[in-house]
């Protein structure tokens, strides 16, 4: 099934996957690219769940995913679903951890998904 999967998405051109513990698919997505192609290599989007509120947990969680998906580096690293950070006031710092594993070459960037302008314009300025 991996196998079919995997050559369903090249053949119709397909060039990221998106990933999330909260979608529980990580462990599957990283058996699928380990089939792959070493010459053709998706873009890897992986999230910072939304329960995920301590900057703390940013680092270990980025790290148990890439582990499962057997890669390196994430392409992006979005936070997934702003209502938990918002609610703790740790937007700001939650953010900035995520920005350090950019530093730390753990994710190429950093992004976020289903943010409404409310929750973006939190989001601290460069």
């Amino acid at each position: 099934a991996l196998a079919a999967c995997r050559a369903a998405s090249q053949e119709r051109g397909c060039v990221a996957v998106d990933t999330a513990p909260t979608y529980k698919n990580e462990a599957a997505v990283g058996r699928a690219l380990a089939l792959w192609p070493a010459a053709f290599v998706p873009f890897v989007i992986v999230k910072v769940p939304k329960a995920v509120t301590d900057p703390a947990q940013v680092r270990p969680t980025l790290l148990k995913s890439l582990g499962l998906l057997g890669v390196q580096c994430a392409d992006l690293l979005l936070l997934h679903w702003p209502s938990d950070v918002v609610e703790a006031g740790t937007l700001t710092s939650v953010w900035g951890a995520m920005q350090a594993l950019v530093a730390e070459g753990l994710a190429r960037g950093v992004g976020v998904c289903n943010f409404t302008i409310g929750a973006l314009e939190l989001l601290p300025s460069p």
